[in-house]
């Protein structure tokens, strides 16, 4: 489940010295929330989004989390969209802080969003910079959502 990843991603974060520094994060989940997925692999996608997004505010701000999921339509994908209020990243360099060790900050490796794009890609979806329509950096990432949610727990069903 999607939403217990972010959930417990951002419980994590929010116990690190980044993710107590006046830095607010808001969340928003519509929906059913259910793909394929490595666990692990996910949590990693938003932690490096989140520590990007905190390393972009040093003064503090805000992280919003929306998720929905369009089951309902033809493509059946779940959408998450991260946005901060930082001060963005430039037009002219948006393509290419998915490629790896591009990197503009002091020190970075450039390996923190070429990692999400290669885990998100492996689990046959896609993640893009979006177009923030304020100050601040907004990233949507779209995985392959299923219509009816079925748990661990639950058993496997009836042919």
């Amino acid at each position: 489940d999607l939403k217990n990843v972010i959930t417990e991603t951002i419980a994590l974060f929010r116990n690190t010295p980044k993710g107590t520094h006046n830095i607010s994060i808001e969340t928003e989940f519509y929906g059913d929330s259910v793909t394929d997925g490595d666990y692990m692999q996910l949590k990693q996608v938003f932690w490096n989004i989140f520590l990007n997004s905190a390393e972009a505010m040093p003064e503090g701000g805000v992280i919003s989390v929306s998720m929905q999921n369009t089951n309902d339509a033809a493509d059946g994908m779940i959408e998450t969209r991260i946005r901060d209020t930082g001060p963005g990243i430039n037009t002219k360099i948006r393509e290419l802080v998915f490629d790896p060790f591009f990197s503009t900050k002091d020190g970075g490796t450039g390996l923190g969003l070429s990692t999400v794009r290669q885990i998100i890609e492996t689990h046959g979806g896609s993640v893009v910079v979006g177009n923030a329509d304020t100050s601040g950096t907004e990233i949507i990432i779209q995985l392959k959502g299923h219509k009816e949610a079925v748990s661990p727990a639950d058993p496997a069903p009836k042919k």
